[in-house]
Formats: C-alpha cells, sequence, structure tokens
C-alpha cells in the first residue's frame, strides 16, 4: 500500500497552479474546479492506495518536434498529474541520488531540485544548457562523432508498481 503524504499533494497542487502539468497542452480546466475544493481533492487523493488505484485515461496527440519530425505528447488526468506530482516531490532525493552526478556534466535532462514555491527541475539544467554542452563537447576536437537522444512516449510506459 502505497499512500502519498498530504504535504506532497498540497505542493503538487501548488506546482501545478504555478507552472501548469505541462508545457505542450493548455492547462485543464478541472484545475479550477481542484482549486477551488483544495482540501476536499487533497483528502480524497491522500486516502487513496496509489499501487491499486492505477492511472485514469489521459490524453495524446501528435506534436511537432523539431523541423521535420512529431512525436506523442501525454497529458495525464488532472487528478492523476497530482499524483504523479505528488510521488516525484516525495521521492526527489532518491531519484536524484541514483543518477549520474550532475558534477559529471554528462547527463542534460530535467534534473529534480524542488523548491518551496512550486518548482520542479533545477533551472540549471534546461534545453539551453544541454545544446552550450553539446557544442562545447563538439568544438573540442576529441571525438568525431556526436550522438543526441530523445525518448518519446515515455510516460504511459511507467507503471504504478515501478514507482
Amino acid at each position: 500500500m502505497l499512500r502519498i503524504k498530504e504535504q506532497s499533494l498540497r505542493w503538487a497542487v501548488s506546482s501545478i497552479e504555478e507552472y501548469s502539468d505541462t508545457y505542450i497542452f493548455p492547462m485543464p480546466f478541472e484545475h479550477g474546479a481542484i482549486a477551488s475544493k483544495r482540501d476536499e481533492v487533497i483528502s480524497h487523493l491522500k486516502a487513496q492506495d496509489f499501487h491499486n488505484e492505477g492511472i485514469r485515461e489521459y490524453r495524446t496527440a501528435l506534436t511537432p518536434k523539431g523541423v521535420k519530425g512529431f512525436r506523442i505528447a501525454t497529458q495525464l488526468d488532472p487528478l492523476d498529474s497530482i499524483r504523479s506530482q505528488a510521488v516525484i516531490y516525495e521521492l526527489a532525493t532518491e531519484i536524484e541520488n541514483a543518477r549520474v552526478p550532475k558534477a559529471r556534466q554528462v547527463v542534460y535532462s530535467f534534473r529534480l531540485k524542488p523548491n518551496r514555491n512550486g518548482r520542479l527541475y533545477d533551472p540549471r539544467y534546461s534545453w539551453d544548457s544541454f545544446r552550450a554542452k553539446a557544442l562545447e563537447i563538439a568544438s573540442s576536437g576529441q571525438y568525431s562523432h556526436v550522438l543526441l537522444t530523445d525518448i518519446s512516449d515515455f510516460y504511459p510506459s511507467i507503471t504504478t508498481v515501478q514507482l
């Protein structure tokens, strides 16, 4: 049985209100209703067993990726978005400790560093910082090839058991 802490749920609701739940889709209207009934929604989510609830239906859309490509973008159900954000908040330290350390400067993806204002990611690790580091390495003359990867359609492949 996995229950999410009330503090984490409150943080997640505030985070989504401040930063939205995705940078691809517009904010779902349900978040306005959630904000007006915040305490009741949090009580409801706090009482759930995260492992047994599963993930509700989610929204997917084909979205542009670069000039010539597309990717499938996913937006979770608003309640699942809150639950997932809260679990990530609770596990952020453990997740980061299991990753390649930031100091090695070899992994440039979203790095977790939640703050009290609802920000989830470390602002020093972004697409811009990745591109700057990649350009630095590619221009160094040490390497003959550059490999760039992007994981798409990631969220639907995660089950609550894996969390």
